[in-house]
């Protein structure tokens, strides 16, 4: 019925998205009149929709990935695109809350919610993995391809919009949008600016230095080196693309094969853990004292979220899309309104945070600057400190529920600890229920009793019983399975040590903030290295143009970055003001010893060389990283693909771990207990 329901709803939001665009479609082919004022209005709340939405990491992270497959499906300009990609995210909201709706109404139970939620995530995850990833991969051989017919048709013309035009004919249908996007481009009254417009809705980096070269090409004109018998300057500046493209296609092909099948392996613990919890409390009844159990139950969360993280660990290793520029000025900083907000907040955090002009601020400090995070370090700490707090209640709460679910169970579970395997039949359930009623109601008066004595004890149970002598085996069981349960109920309360267990748990998770700024510096610089190697391919097609000068470089170096994108953005607003001095502040931003050395080329451009002559040698620079990016595209898949086989088998381990091995030991030992009492 649920699954029904929240199909409809699922089925009725689709059909109604269906028929909007539908009826939008009709009406410009016969030309009815619109509602200009309610098109306005609409896309002014879809443009404030976008700008809100990306003020948030979660509903930022979503935003994007939809930007990415629709920018990668059409063209449009950036108005166009934010409209498209809000109204996207508009239909996926709606469903999200009617699904959420539905479940409040129907109120199915925490587990099943919890089971739909999971499958929506997964869904979601999976269409959008199969939409962007798959458009993307088509993408990047047909890039080739355009190229490979671009240089043949203009070896032939020598006009680069006639061989863009007679390149279109022969692309796929995912690179043909682009191709006569750009061809658009390089017919249009104004082509640069054109070229700016494209540049902020390419799907990828390559389609935005391919068209910037045709442009360039356009305007410009090619530069012919018959001396050198070097050919177009535009040819082999297609020929260098065409090298990093092949690097590209090559290591997503290898890393999608290496890591096929792996992501589905880790929901096999989400999928089969109740089923195979219900057979073995089929075979074993006894063993549902152990999944009641307090260490049961903690064993269950740790295997949900284990293998939940370790999938989107694998989707993180899989991810090798292009990074594309964020700005950073719009975000909401929770930290930092906490911050300034509350004065009480100020004085913790200055409490847990390191002085200022100490060595352990300046790590902090140097640590946030290089992973490039909008922070400051007492945010930082704010940070940590909201996650530990979160993290210590969710545990507390967590071992709390844990005993008095383990008192619930020794006072309610009807299946004694005996009965081992085989299910028992009605006249033994109803001699077991009796029993467990028996023995709560003697546990009831033990805990109310202000003193008590084993023989006082056995004395009540034997009358209770009906039995005149206290010695009767049958007493002396009773006695037993009682004070066992009476001690499981005693002893089910928050101890010292789990407090202990907790916080060392809460200190680890005070570090993970730091760890994730560590990891996302090393992502980081990585991101530097190719971006680099970028740069060396444009100067490499731009040093060959006479026209081009240091401003101009640093203008096409900005356009095309992303890493960089803020320093390089600060050195062209600055340079009128002096060259030197503003390369100078740019090489003190930016401390990458690679990039650097491209900066030094520029300042001797400034003053003794031109640009083609500082930048001489940078084939055998470019030949040098294309080699060395090679050799890191081996090892990257390799550890990737190890660390992946690792992540996805790691849930299945901890599954039959937790799951079958750690009950079958503990039952074991609790009926081998039992069986040595009976002796």
């Amino acid at each position: 019925m649920l699954i029904a329901i929240i199909s409809l709803a699922v089925v009725s939001v689709g059909s109604a998205v269906a028929f909007i665009i539908y009826e939008k479609n009709k009406k410009k082919q016969i030309g009815l009149p619109k509602k200009k004022i309610s098109n306005k209005n609409f896309n002014k709340f879809y443009q404030k929709f976008y700008l809100l939405s990306s003020r948030f990491r979660l509903t930022n992270n979503i935003l994007l990935r939809v930007r990415k497959k629709v920018e990668t499906l059409a063209v449009y300009d950036e108005y166009s695109l934010r409209r498209q990609v809000a109204q996207t995210m508009v239909t996926i909201i709606s469903v999200i809350l009617v699904i959420i709706l539905a479940l409040m109404v129907i109120r199915p139970g925490w587990l099943i919610s919890f089971w739909i939620m999971v499958g929506l995530v997964f869904a979601t995850d999976l269409m959008i993995d199969f939409f962007i990833v798959r458009i993307e991969k088509k993408l990047l051989p047909q890039i080739k391809e355009f190229l490979k017919r671009l240089r043949y048709f203009y070896a032939q013309t020598h006009m680069i919009d006639e061989a863009s035009f007679e390149s279109i004919n022969y692309t796929g249908s995912e690179m043909k949008v682009q191709a006569q996007r750009i061809h658009n481009t390089l017919t249009s009254v104004n082509p640069e600016e054109e070229q700016l417009k494209y540049e902020e809705v390419a799907p990828n980096r390559f389609l935005k230095v391919i068209s910037g070269l045709m442009v360039l090409v356009k305007e410009k004109g090619d530069v012919i080196d018959p001396e050198n018998e070097r050919g177009s300057a535009f040819t082999r500046g297609i020929a260098a693309i065409t090298k990093e493209l092949n690097l590209e296609i090559m290591y997503r092909s290898k890393l999608a094969y290496r890591l096929r099948f792996l992501a589905p392996l880790t929901l096999i613990p989400i999928i089969f853990a109740l089923p195979i919890q219900s057979a073995i409390v089929y075979l074993f009844p006894i063993m549902s004292r152990f999944y009641e159990s307090r260490i049961g139950f903690l064993g269950a969360i740790f295997i949900y979220a284990f293998s939940i993280g370790m999938y989107f660990v694998i989707r993180k290793i899989k991810d090798v899309s292009d990074v594309s520029y964020q700005t950073k000025l719009n975000k909401i900083q929770w930290e930092k309104r906490l911050y300034e907000k509350f004065k009480i907040v100020r004085l913790i955090v200055k409490i847990f945070s390191p002085n200022y002009k100490t060595v352990s601020y300046a790590k902090k400090s140097q640590l946030i600057k290089d992973a490039n995070e909008p922070l400051e370090v007492e945010w930082l700490t704010l940070r940590q400190l909201v996650l530990s707090v979160i993290t210590l209640i969710i545990l507390v709460s967590g071992m709390l529920y844990a005993h008095k679910s383990e008192s619930q169970s020794a006072l309610y579970n009807i299946i004694p600890s005996s009965m081992m395997t085989s299910n028992v039949s009605d006249e033994e359930y109803e001699e077991f229920k009796k029993t467990t009623d028996f023995d709560r109601e003697m546990i009831m008066k033990l805990q109310s009793a202000s003193e008590f004595t084993a023989d006082g004890i056995m004395q009540t149970i034997a009358n209770q019983m009906g039995i005149d002598e206290v010695e009767n085996p049958k007493v002396k069981q009773a006695y037993d399975r009682i004070m066992e349960k009476y001690t499981i109920v005693e002893n089910a309360y928050f101890k010292w040590w789990e407090l202990l267990i907790i916080l060392l748990i809460v200190f680890g998770i005070w570090y993970i903030p730091e760890i994730l700024l560590q990891l996302q510096k090393n992502l980081r610089r990585k991101d530097m290295e190719n971006e680099v190697h970028q740069f060396l391919t444009i100067i490499s097609i731009l040093r060959e143009f006479n026209s081009i000068g240091v401003l101009t470089l640093l203008v096409w170096l900005e356009r095309f970055s992303v890493t960089f994108k803020e320093p390089l953005q600060k050195c062209i607003l600055n340079f009128d003001s002096g060259p030197e001095e503003a390369l100078e502040e740019l090489s003190n931003d930016i401390s990458f010893e690679a990039f650097q050395q491209i900066v030094e080329r520029l300042k001797l451009s400034i003053s003794r060389l031109s640009v083609k002559e500082a930048f001489e040698d940078i084939e055998l620079e470019r030949e040098f990283y294309l080699e060395q990016r090679e050799e890191y595209n081996t090892r990257s898949i390799s550890n990737r693909g190890d660390f992946a086989y690792l992540a996805s088998v790691s849930p299945v381990a901890t599954l039959l771990i937790l799951h079958v091995l750690v009950p079958i030991i503990y039952i074991s030992t609790t009926h081998l207990q039992s069986m040595m009492t009976g002796f």
